[in-house]
């Protein structure tokens, strides 16, 4: 059996899904795994996201949440709104493009782990910070400064301005 021989049909009478808490449950004992136990809700791959096996077909939790909610698989990529991997409740997955997806990123990456925060780093030439913003595949500097709170203020303004509802959320 393969994705595509799962219907929406078959998945709602294999596992429930609770679109408040993103857990799934095992709605009939298929050999080691009983009814009414927590289905899925193991690693998959290497980058944080949770796995589920259905009838030995393996999904990412919040691709088949999505499908179980919905009815049809999506057509996109689904993106966590709040950055957290493992929370697959449908308030927060939506569906998005690969740009989309990549807007709502706080982390920095690995070529700018002098602040730690994404869009904002050091210059050791200039001893002063830098902040830019990445739009349509174009990096915008937003300025240089003095103190680091005025850059990851400037970037976190354009974020808002440019990325809206695809802006990562901050605390």
């Amino acid at each position: 059996m393969n994705k595509k021989d799962i219907t929406i049909e078959f998945a709602r009478s294999e596992i429930d899904y609770d679109p408040h808490t993103g857990k799934f449950t095992r709605k009939i004992t298929r050999g080691r795994h009983k009814q009414g136990t927590e289905a899925g809700g193991y690693p998959r791959g290497r980058k944080g996201y949770l796995g589920i096996r259905v009838f030995g077909v393996p999904f990412y939790a919040h691709v088949f949440a999505w499908f179980h909610f919905y009815g049809e698989w999506p057509k996109f990529q689904i993106d966590h709104i709040n950055e957290i991997k493992t929370d697959n409740r449908i308030c927060n997955l939506r569906e998005c493009s690969q740009e989309e997806n990549m807007k709502n990123c706080s982390k920095a990456r690995k070529n700018n782990l002098s602040t730690g925060v994404r869009g904002v780093h050091f210059s050791k030439n200039e001893k002063k910070f830098k902040a830019f913003v990445t739009i349509s595949g174009k990096r915008i500097h937003l300025g240089t400064f003095h103190e680091i709170e005025d850059a990851i203020n400037a970037r976190h303004n354009a974020e808002k301005l440019h990325y809206g509802k695809y802006a990562p959320l901050r605390g």
